[in-house]
């Protein structure tokens, strides 16, 4: 085996070739990705179930709605089938205003009747 005696500048500026050559090799660095601003609830209304409109024990009751831009909710549907709980949560979900967003939002909302004694 045969070794090169380099000098000093010269080892310099072949240390100095081989960051720029292996520079160029890098990857560019990847763009920041922002997550999505989540939409913050600012007022609802009263939840407000019929007479005689019990929600059944332990069930969840999903709607599903888009926050537009303004903040306003729009579309909300049940996702739980047909019934009085299902009609008064749609009622309350469409009654939420959030603040305003860069774009509109799809939210769910889970809600749960639950039952329970005073002072306990």
């Amino acid at each position: 085996m045969r070794r090169i005696a380099v000098g000093r500048s010269a080892g310099r500026a072949l240390l100095a070739a081989a960051v720029l050559v292996s520079a160029g090799c890098a990857t560019r660095p990847a763009t920041e990705v922002v997550p999505p601003i989540e939409p913050r609830l600012l007022e609802a209304g009263r939840l407000e179930l019929p007479v005689g409109c019990t929600p059944v024990r332990g069930r969840v009751y999903r709607t599903r709605a888009t926050v537009e831009s303004d903040g306003r909710v729009s579309g909300a549907v049940t996702e739980s089938g047909p019934g009085c709980v299902q009609e008064a949560l749609v009622q309350w979900v469409e009654s939420f205003r959030y603040g305003a967003l860069d774009a509109r939002a799809d939210v769910a909302i889970d809600w749960i009747g639950v039952e329970a004694g005073r002072g306990g």
